[in-house]
């Protein structure tokens, strides 16, 4: 399909679309009322909201439960507070502890 092609398909689409809504809601007013017809629009519009909005919750927490994060050793979750680990206290300290095991750099 060409652009042109493309195009006057999705136009043609719209306006059947378009037709059938302007069919619809002319017998609800007919047959009820104008408050009928946009109390049904309302409906309407809801129910799409409501299936998009699922669509959305859904999408997030299947990309969200694939998501794996590495599991962290105590010295990286600790690192942020400074000093120098203690592997025998697992603790950071200030690195005087006569009896401590530190990392020789």
């Amino acid at each position: 399909m060409d652009i042109l092609t493309k195009n006057v398909f999705f136009l043609t689409i719209f306006g059947v679309i378009l037709l059938t809504f302007f069919t619809y809601s002319t017998l609800i007013i007919r047959k009820r009322s104008i408050k009928a017809c946009f109390r049904q629009m309302v409906r309407g519009v809801t129910v799409v909201l409501v299936i998009i909005g699922k669509f959305v919750i859904n999408a997030v927490s299947l990309l969200t439960r694939s998501a794996r994060t590495p599991r962290s050793n105590v010295a990286s979750n600790n690192a942020a507070r400074g000093g120098i680990f203690n592997y025998r206290t697992r603790k950071f300290d200030d690195g005087t502890d006569p009896a401590g095991l530190y990392d020789k750099d």
